[in-house]
């Protein structure tokens, strides 16, 4: 049997503070509200992805003339000594820095202590003359974007002193020669 309540629009009646004309009155408000904060929504997206290009643009902008300078040391490095092509090089390499550094990019700082933080192991080494977890080297720079890990650093790390080869129980040196 079919519900006799499932055709009837129920109609409510205005509460004693409400008056008739109210109530569509507050749900147009609803609708025009939820319309502008749906506006509002699309025009933020749309500030967003504009910021994001501005700010992209300014970036490359800043490479440019490092790519210009690079343009110019190899064309240099063909018809000159490799001495001025070396110089050339290190000139581009300061001003590479120079636009990230101003990009809020900075170099992790050399040497010190092993941070699993700021360092990646690439490689280990045992030595007596250095405290275990020190960093003897350098593999590759790590950098920092705004006082976040972009790139951590490669480092060859102390693990230890140096063990000594403990002699195998039963060789001598006279087995290791070889008769013709």
């Amino acid at each position: 049997m079919a519900n006799e309540n499932t055709d009837k629009v129920i109609e409510r009646e205005p509460g004693p503070d409400v008056e008739a004309g109210q109530e569509v009155d507050y749900q147009d408000r609803f609708l025009r509200l939820q319309a502008d904060m749906d506006n509002y929504r699309k025009r933020l997206d749309r500030n967003l992805a504009e910021n994001v290009r501005h700010r992209k643009a300014e970036m490359l902008r800043g490479f440019l003339p490092v790519l210009d300078n690079l343009t110019r040391a190899l064309e240099a490095g063909e018809s000159s000594e490799a001495a001025d092509l070396l110089e050339g090089v290190k000139l581009i390499a300061e001003q590479f820095s120079t636009v990230l550094e101003n990009h809020g990019v900075s170099r992790i700082p050399q040497g010190g202590r092993f941070d699993p933080r700021l360092h990646e192991v690439l490689a280990t080494v045992a030595r007596d003359d250095v405290e275990e977890g020190s960093i003897v080297e350098e593999l590759a720079a790590g950098y920092m974007l705004n006082g976040e890990v972009l790139r951590a650093s490669g480092v060859r790390v102390v693990t230890g002193p140096v063990e000594a080869e403990e002699p195998v129980a039963g060789a001598d040196d006279s087995s290791l020669d070889v008769k013709a």
